[in-house]
């Protein structure tokens, strides 16, 4: 039997756009400037959240001369600058935006990316267009893994959060989605890969396979 969903709730980073290794080099090129390297779990613990909540945690970490303000402003300008610059979409991205448009399939971005990057990306690639409606991590209470931001998108869709499809490349984004009651589509990609997910998404190699999985109720594992 088909899986029936009345929306698509995706994910930004690593899920639509291939961002995580940009974003992890800016992370150790900021390290760097103070004297510190990347530990090796730091992937686990950041990527997917708010970037609010990763420099609270960073300042916790390391001896930085910075409020959280001042981190994050750093942070962005350079981390940001070089996925302007870099930044490529994911193989099969702007295609499946297109199908679920002429399906009449509702879709919604929710990522913990800010507005003014949202929008970079959405004009950088022309997908505005093909999302009804978008949620960042600063406009919601609790970010990634909690479920606020796509309970918010369901929302905004209205779409109730049982009948969303969430599609994640990260364990805290599958975690908020699961959170959220939603079905998680789980697409590990060269950065998050190797990292601990939660149980409970399904898992599929490639953002093509969405379609198959609407279509047939292939192409996905539990």
């Amino acid at each position: 039997m088909p899986y029936h969903f009345d929306a698509v709730l995706f994910d930004l980073d690593g899920t639509l756009i291939d961002s995580e290794p940009l974003g992890m080099r800016g992370l150790d090129m900021f390290l760097a400037r103070y004297g510190h390297t990347l530990p090796a779990d730091f992937g686990q613990r950041v990527i997917g959240r708010r970037a609010h909540d990763n420099a609270v945690m960073m300042l916790e970490h390391f001896s930085l001369p910075h409020t959280v303000e001042e981190l994050m402003a750093e942070q962005r300008t350079l981390i940001n600058d070089l996925i302007e610059r870099e930044v490529e979409a994911l193989p099969g991205a702007a295609a499946i935006l297109a199908a679920l448009r002429e399906r009449g399939v509702r879709t919604a971005v929710a990522t913990s990316s800010s507005r003014p990057y949202l929008t970079m990306i959405l004009a950088k690639f022309g997908w505005a267009e093909f999302f009804d409606a978008s949620v960042t991590g600063e406009e919601v209470a609790h970010g990634k893994p909690a479920p606020d931001i796509f309970l918010r998108a369901a929302e905004l869709v209205d779409v109730p959060p049982a009948r969303c499809l969430v599609v994640e490349d990260a364990p805290h984004g599958v975690a908020a989605g699961l959170a959220a009651g939603a079905t998680v589509l789980a697409i590990p990609n060269s950065v998050t890969g190797s990292l601990t997910f939660p149980d409970g998404a399904r898992h599929i190699k490639a953002l093509a396979a969405i379609l198959d999985l609407l279509d047939h109720g292939a192409g996905a594992r539990p």
